[in-house]
């Protein structure tokens, strides 16, 4: 189970690069990390980095947006014609 959710705001405890978690990771070796993303600079610059969940620490309230399904797999319901002619 993971540490974070998506959403949560950061910071790492060894460089102290602050962000907002936009991604979280578990690999099959048992490795969690998250993909923290800063705000942009004044000239509208982006930093993340992927970080692994035991050096993060909570530093301000979850932030959350409107989603809305935009890719990867989905289940659609397919519609058959069962009529014959």
């Amino acid at each position: 189970m993971f540490k974070f959710s998506n959403g949560a705001q950061v910071k790492d405890k060894i460089t102290g690069f602050k962000g907002t978690i936009t991604a979280r990771y578990d690999y099959i070796t048992g490795c969690r990390q998250y993909n923290v993303v800063a705000k942009a600079s004044k000239d509208g610059t982006v930093k993340s980095m992927c970080l692994d969940e035991d050096r993060l620490v909570r530093a301000g309230k979850t932030r959350s947006i409107e989603t809305k399904t935009s890719g990867g797999p989905q289940d659609h319901e397919q519609q058959v014609d069962n009529e014959s002619n």
